[in-house]
């Protein structure tokens, strides 16, 4: 525990998620990759650099540019429309959690969406019935389709706790997809395709994970 007044120790990295909208298109949150000067994605057994190429610190949202080709089966996500998520709606996330703790593995988890507005009423959010833990940051959220509808932002956590006396459980934040689309217009470069979402069959947990888990990135960023 941190004793009172102490500083607050200065973090010598960042640690998160991320998926691939084109060959070299990545999505993940800005808090991600902001102000380090060396991003490395984790891609397979692979380890590519890549630099930041749109953000938009607002929303949290990022997109980074790997400096080479990933391997060829690596998977690349589709974006749903955000616009009709409802309320109830089943949701799948993906993404590298707590890396120093339960190492460098892919985790998968399901929730539902528990309201269409996030934090502090936020039209850009999702609130989310599933508990996240550090690391899941930028990974894809997933409708039954397989489609991206949003990416993994933040939960309530402690200061949440420090401030009213209650421990939140499973309330996760994340922002809606469609604003994916906005941020990559703004790319001058046009050497890449974002996808919409095909209609694709119901798929479960085990599918999904199945189907998708090569296109999620695991990333580090350093000074």
């Amino acid at each position: 525990v941190r004793p009172p007044n102490a500083p607050t120790p200065i973090p010598t990295s960042s640690s998160g998620s991320g998926f691939l909208i084109s060959r070299r298109l990545v999505v993940t949150n800005n808090h991600v990759v902001a102000n380090w000067t060396t991003i490395t994605c984790f891609v397979g057994d692979q380890s590519i650099d890549a630099k930041v190429v749109a953000t938009d610190k607002d929303i949290d949202l990022s997109l980074i540019w790997l400096t080479r080709d990933p391997p060829l089966e690596t998977k690349q996500f589709s974006l749903g429309d955000s616009s009709a998520v409802k309320q109830g709606r089943r949701v799948f996330a993906m993404g590298y959690q707590l890396p120093d703790i339960l190492g460098a593995k892919l985790s998968v988890q399901e929730g539902v969406i528990g309201a269409i507005t996030g934090l502090a009423g936020r039209s850009s959010q999702y609130q989310i019935a599933m508990n996240v833990h550090p690391g899941s940051s930028g990974g894809p959220l997933l409708d039954e389709h397989g489609c991206v509808v949003g990416i993994v932002v933040s939960k309530l956590g402690v200061g949440y706790l420090l401030d009213t006396g209650d421990v939140p459980q499973g309330l996760t934040f994340a922002v809606k997809g469609d604003l994916i689309r906005l941020l990559a217009s703004t790319i001058e470069a046009k050497d890449w395709d974002v996808h919409s979402c095909p209609v694709n069959p119901e798929m479960n947990l085990e599918q999904i994970t199945e189907t998708y888990s090569s296109g999620v990135v695991r990333i580090v960023a350093k000074n």
